[in-house]
């Protein structure tokens, strides 16, 4: 029901956008690929990310708990809700197969409520709202990606990049980035059992 709500409001929503994009005498959409996908004459891209997040004292770490994967991100944002349910339901258990220790490590708001069939004995500990996030980056050994859908920059990706963090991707969170010196920076995969065993 929540994808054929989200389908309908997307609909209404690209019937206002075009009526009030005409009346915008400049547009700054939160990135390069959405800038593409707008006519209009006057726009710009204006990046929605705070680029200080990381003190002048963090010393990238090499990770602290072997086997810990880490998933930042606010449970009712729906593309994020969808694509860790996902995740939960279709990845964890192959991993937890391969690894029993393994955990996963979800800090974000409303997730005990979204990830209910899932918890400490699953090797899933949602720890709700982190102050600070370094000592999380620091400890993981890798960062999650899952979000199947959605737009605007991949802040995502982006932070684990700025811990210095490896990243498991779905291929919608990976768009756009591409490859550093001609190698791939991070895995890019189309499926959850992809990302299983990336």
């Amino acid at each position: 029901m929540k994808r054929a709500y989200a389908r309908r409001l997307h609909r209404q929503l690209q019937v206002i956008f075009r009526e009030k994009v005409a009346l915008a005498d400049h547009l700054w959409p939160a990135s390069t690929n959405v800038l593409e996908g707008i006519a209009h004459s006057s726009k710009s891209v204006l990046p929605n990310i705070l680029f200080n997040t990381i003190s002048d004292r963090y010393e990238p770490r090499q990770a602290e708990q072997p086997q810990r994967i880490l998933f930042v991100g606010h449970a009712r944002h729906l593309p994020n809700g969808d694509g860790l349910q996902a995740f939960v339901a279709k990845a964890w258990p192959k991993i937890r197969k391969q690894a029993a220790d393994a955990r996963l490590r979800v800090i974000g708001r409303a997730w005990t409520e979204a990830l209910a069939g899932a918890g400490p004995d699953d090797g899933v500990d949602t720890l709700g709202f982190v102050e600070d996030l370094e000592d999380e980056y620091a400890a993981a050994s890798i960062i999650i990606a899952p979000v199947m859908e959605g737009g605007g920059t991949k802040i995502k990706v982006l932070e684990a990049m700025q811990f210095q963090k490896p990243v498991v991707a779905h291929r919608h969170s990976a768009h756009g980035f591409h490859s550093v010196y001609g190698r791939p920076i991070f895995e890019a995969c189309d499926t959850m059992q992809d990302m299983a065993d990336a």
